[in-house]
Formats: C-alpha cells, structure tokens, sequence
C-alpha cells in the first residue's frame, strides 16, 4: 500500500509541477498576447497529468489550471474559464478509459500468451504482399527455435517446412486465394534444427481487398506428432485387423463354421456371414436368440434353450449338439463357446463356433451299426466255437477219469495239456466277446457323473482277497468325478490294478491311484513297484492276445490291458466337466 502512495503523490506532483510550468509559460507569453490569457499552456499542463498520472491527477490539473487562468484574468473571463474546465474533465475522463482499455488489453495479451503455451498452440500472421510473417515466441517453440530468433519471411518459413508439404501448402492457399475461401487447415512437417520432424496442424483465416486478392492471413499451429503416430498405429492394427478376418472368414468357410457373440444382459448377438450362410438364413434376419432357437428342431429346441441358459448361469463354456432343418434337409450342428465373465465374475457374455457335423454324425451311426454287428458277430462265433470246445472239454475229463493210472504218465500229462489248452482257449472266446462289447457299447446315451473314489473303493472291494493274499496295499488321492460309464471305468481300474498284483517284484505290492489336472484335462495315474515293462513294449502290450512276460507261467488271455484303451480314450475328460 505505501507503494501505490507513493505512486499516487507523484502522479500529483505531476499535476501541480505541469501547472507551475504552464504559469511561468504563460507569465513569459503575456508581452506577447497582450494581456490575453492563452489556454494552451493550462490545456498541455492537463493532457500531461491525465496521461501520465490518471483521472484524479487530471482532475486536480484542471482545477489548479483554472484557478491560475482566473488569477491571469482578473476574474474577468468567465467562459473562458468554464471551456477551459470542460476540456480538463473531458481529457481526464478519456484518458481514464484509455488506461483501462489498455489494461484489459495487456491483460487479455498475457492470458493468451499463457493459455497458448500451456495448449502449445502458436498464433501467427501473415502478409503475402509484403512478404512478412509474424510468430508469436510459442510459434517459434514449436519449430525448436529460440523466441526471437525467426526471420519474419517466407523463405524462412519454406526452410522449416518439408518440401513436399510446402509445395502442397502453396498449392492449397493459391486454391483458396481462387476460389475465395475464408479458411483453411492442413497438415505438414516441420523440420527442427536439430534435424528432427514434427507433424503439424495449421488453422488459418484468410482476409482478402476488394479485388480479391489475399491481403493477409491469422491463424494457429499445433503439434499433432502423438496423434498423427497414433493415426499410423491405428491405420496399421485396422488393416491387419482386415487381413485376420478375411483369413478368419476363408478358414469359417473352409472348415463350414460360423462365429457368434451373445450378450444377454443388452440383449444383442452378432452373427458372422458365415454363420448366417451355415444356417441358411437371409442377411436381412436379425441376430437373436429367438431366430436361432427358431432355426433349431422342435424336438431339440427345449433342451438346448435349457441347457445353453444354464451353461451361462453357472459359467461354463458351451457344447450343444442339435439339428437345424435347412431349405436342403435336416443338418446337424454343434455349438460350442465359452462364457466370459466381469471383473467381479460375473458372466456376462458368450462367445463361440458353430459347426456342422452332419458328416460326422452318419459317421457315428454307421460305427454304431458297426460295432452291433461286430458285437453279434462276436457273440456267434463265441457260441460256435465254444460248442465244440465243450465236446473236447467233456471227452478230455472223461478220458482222464476213466484211465486215470492206467494209462503211462506221458498219456496222463498229454491229458493236462489238453485241459490247459482248452481253458485257455475258452479264455480267449471269452475275452474276445469281452473285447468286442467294449467297442460296441457308446449306443450315443450320454454319459453320467461317475464319481471315481466310490468305482475305486468298489474295486477295491471286489479284489479284496486278492489283494490280502498278495500282502499288497493300494492308496488313492482324492478322484475327480467325470462324465462316464460305472461299469467301464471299474473295468479300467480292475484290469490295471490286478495287473499291478500278477507282474509284482520281490516286494509286497504298493499301488497307488492318483489324478491330476494337466492343460484342463484329468490324467489319471496306476502306478506300482512291480518288475514293470520296457518302454520298446509300449505299443505291443496293450494289443488284444498280446503277452510281455513270455517266461512267467501265467494262465491270462492277454486281453486285460486291451480293455484299457478304448476306455481311457472314450473317457477323456476336461476339467469342469
């Protein structure tokens, strides 16, 4: 505050200081007005203190003023007084106005000075005529010049700007200077000092004479580098994005599968062209869910609305086989998709494939058919070859019975062998007819949750004595429960397991039965300390009459192990499932 006192006093000297020399001047004019009063040196004295100090001070000069030309003239000159305090006031008021435009105006400049270098924006001004151009220091900041250092010309602007872009600028402003056109933007590089290049947008507005031709130009330049690389990278994902989906499209109509979205809480799908090509259906149709359930058999319709809704409900993925009736026949389709799920997992939508497997469908009817007649095959040769196997087995017991001591022991042991082939080979008739009813048993019924800890422990109990005559021990971790059939996966476990008792080591037998989740699938592992197998016999010992253990006296028909892989991979099972 004392400052701005300070400041006020001396702006009040000033009025009086301009008075006391407006007296003296008008004490040295008198001689030569002959007693007039002149009121130019009183009028000066204000326009100085109102210019310089403000309205009081110019108010205060033409009061001082007035009372020294009063005293010049005797009291005589009334309306000379009263004009001479009119022009005091008037200029004193003016120049108030004029110092406040003038604030406002600086202040105005400031604030664009800053709002400018906080946005990096530049201002500048051009004259063609005149070949002159004018940068604001921001303006020069974006060409990496220092403020100041610009050579206002439009030879210097061209050497900042790539020549390629400079000559489309020059075209383009010779077009809008034709054509008249208020306003103009472009995009260009700037080329820095340092050698490096900036991407540029101009803004600009166009002033043109009466005769149309360009008196000036106002405008704005910014740095767009970021978003023009942005531009680039976009530009760059969209057409790779059009490359993977005309590839993703080639493969959809190759391997004759459509990909669906279904979002249930917006109640929106999306269909892909194959998808409506696959099921027949017109572009013009909405994807919804009720055309697709629409597209599906009545027969079918029911239990895959159900079952498609309660996959999404508890969040798992998606496998529905049904039949679509197509303007060329009944089709049938498989949908299978997975549900995603929110950051608080929650599902939210479905995302998924559908295929037609109409082919493999009849392929499944014609293994079916296939496997029956394997089956009944099987079963007529077994009855066939076991009758005649019974009439020896009859006459070989009654030899024995009624010769018995006294015929000599090589008859007698020839008698043994017979009976041993003759259990063997009724072995084989049964394993045989075993074998092929495994092979024809998938009769397409879906299989149902089969918990393997209670199959185990049946198992357990069926070997039980077994198990006790051998000293052995068999432990288990925790099993999962898979999708499968009861009786064929207690056959799995009592082939593997009596296999692991009949080939033991020296050792009491230890067996342990285990699971695991590998890649979303359930392994499940036998494993024993018993003499074990070359890995060379990998392939062989799982084959049907197949035998490793050539020199061990073992009365088998070398089916057990066979069993064990129609069953293992029919029952491949995912985690989840």
């Amino acid at each position: 505050m004392s400052t701005l006192k300070h400041s006020g006093w001396n702006n009040y000297g000033l009025a009086v200081l301009s008075v006391t020399g407006s007296i003296i001047l008008t004490f040295a004019l008198l001689p030569l007005v002959h007693q007039r009063i002149p009121l130019l040196p009183f009028v000066v004295a204000v326009l100085v203190s109102a210019w310089y100090g403000g309205l009081k001070p110019g108010l205060a000069a033409t009061f001082l003023g007035a009372l020294s030309a009063d005293y010049f003239s005797n009291h005589g000159d009334l309306a000379l007084l009263i004009l001479l305090v009119s022009i005091g006031i008037a200029v004193s008021i003016l120049t108030e106005k004029v110092h406040i435009a003038q604030a406002v105006i600086i202040e105005s400049r400031e604030r664009l000075d800053l709002a400018t270098a906080a946005s990096g924006v530049g201002i500048f001004e051009s004259f063609p005529k005149e070949d002159r151009v004018i940068w604001t220091p921001q303006m020069e900041i974006l060409f990496g010049l220092d403020p100041g250092t610009f050579l206002g010309t439009y030879s210097d602007v061209a050497e900042r700007v790539h020549a390629d872009d400079w000559e489309r600028l020059q075209a383009l402003r010779a077009d809008c200077e034709c054509h008249r056109r208020p306003q103009m933007t472009a995009q260009f590089r700037a080329i820095r000092p340092d050698g490096g290049i900036r991407w540029m947008e101009t803004r600009c507005r166009h002033f043109y004479d009466d005769s149309g031709s360009l008196q000036r130009s106002v405008g704005v330049a910014m740095d767009i580098t970021e978003r023009k690389q942005n531009e680039i990278e976009l530009g760059n994902a969209l057409e790779r994005l059009t490359e993977n989906n005309h590839r993703l499209s080639l493969a959809q109509r190759a391997a004759k599968f459509g990909v669906w979205e279904r979002n249930p809480a917006a109640q929106k799908d999306w269909w892909s062209d194959e998808y409506y090509d696959l099921y027949a259906l017109s572009r013009d149709a909405e994807s919804s869910w009720e055309n697709w359930l629409a597209s599906i058999e009545p027969e079918d319709r029911e239990r895959v609305n159900r079952e498609a809704r309660t996959s999404f409900e508890q969040g798992r993925d998606i496998h529905l086989e049904f039949r679509v009736r197509r303007p060329d026949g009944v089709r049938w389709f498989l949908a299978a998709g997975e549900t995603l799920k929110d950051r608080d997992g929650k599902p939210n939508r479905m995302v998924g494939v559908s295929i037609d497997i109409t082919g493999q469908k009849r392929i499944e009817e014609e293994l079916k058919q296939s496997n029956q007649d394997l089956e009944q095959f099987a079963s007529i040769v077994s009855h066939d070859l076991q009758t005649p196997l019974h009439f020896v087995e009859t006459f070989s017991k009654w030899l024995s019975e009624q010769y018995a001591g006294r015929l000599d022991p090589q008859a007698d042991q020839y008698l043994k062998s017979i009976q041993a082939s003759i259990q063997r080979m009724r072995a084989l008739i049964t394993g045989l007819l075993a074998h092929a009813r495994v092979a024809g048993e998938d009769d397409g019924v879906l299989a149902l949750p089969v918990d393997c800890n209670e199959v185990l422990a049946r198992t357990l109990l069926n070997l039980g004595p077994e198990i006790t005559a051998h000293g052995a021990s068999v432990t288990s971790d925790r099993l999962p429960t898979i999708p499968a059939r009861d009786f064929q996966i207690e056959e799995l476990f009592q082939n593997l397991i009596h296999n692991a008792l009949r080939y033991r080591s020296a050792e009491p037998p230890r067996i342990h039965v285990s699971a695991k989740l590998q890649s979303n699938e359930w392994v499940c592992s036998v494993e024993d300390n018993g003499i074990g197998f070359e890995m060379a016999e990998s392939d062989r010992i799982f084959k049907p009459f197949e035998r490793v253990y050539r020199g061990r006296q073992d009365h088998g028909a070398g089916m057990g192990l066979s069993f064990t892989i129609p069953q293992g991979v029919l029952h491949e099972n995912r985690a989840g499932d």
